[in-house]
């Protein structure tokens, strides 16, 4: 598959705006870095494909008021575009895996991720935006291969993450570890030297 194949952003009704604004600079941001301009297809407005997908995952789903993630990312992979297009998926419900009370966001690599707003809604003003920003980057690098498995410094409690002062890094508090994240961001940069240099090499 072609690793420069645009980007469909999908969001579920009742996702704001600016959130999903937020998302679309965060993901941005990471591809300045990668130094890529991939098509970003934003299907503004229309809100029928993710609001279908998520009914879908929720009839799917075993825990009342939220969603298992593994089912809306099924929606993604059998898309019938999802070997020509990424795929982000912004929604604003609660999602869990079988093995964990909730998670804010899952990727698959090299195909795409789907990223929930709903614990971010108690953080205030810019600082909720700014957080979301920093998961849809820290999912979209798992998209793009980040960080490198050959690694010998991941962090592995929940799956393969970079240990240094990264985006990529394993956030166990919502939102307390992505306010710090977020922060972290800003003051050094979202990726560490090596995650870095191999988001540049996932695309070369």
């Amino acid at each position: 598959m072609d690793k420069k194949r645009p980007l469909v952003v999908m969001s579920q009704t009742g996702v704001t705006r600016e959130e999903k604004q937020a998302a679309l600079e965060g993901v941005e941001e990471l591809l300045d870095i990668a130094g890529v301009d991939l098509v970003l297809m934003d299907l503004d407005g229309r809100h029928d494909h993710a609001d279908n997908y998520v009914e879908y995952a929720k009839q799917q789903s075993d825990r009342e008021g939220k969603v298992q993630v593994e089912h809306l990312l099924s929606c993604l992979i059998g898309n019938p575009i999802a070997d020509k297009r990424y795929q982000l998926l912004i929604v604003k419900e609660d999602l869990y895996t079988p093995n964990s009370g909730f998670v804010i966001g899952t990727a698959v690599p090299g195909w795409g991720t789907a990223i929930s707003t709903l614990r971010f809604r108690g953080v205030e003003g810019q600082e909720r935006l700014d957080c979301v920003a920093t998961e849809a980057m820290h999912e979209m690098g798992h998209v793009f291969g980040l960080p490198d498995k050959s690694r010998k410094d991941l962090d592995y409690e929940f799956g393969p993450h970079c240990a240094n002062k990264c985006v990529m890094r394993q956030g166990m508090r919502v939102p307390r570890d992505w306010q710090s994240f977020t922060q972290d961001r800003k003051d050094y940069g979202p990726l560490c030297k090596v995650c870095t240099k191999d988001l540049i090499a996932y695309f070369e």
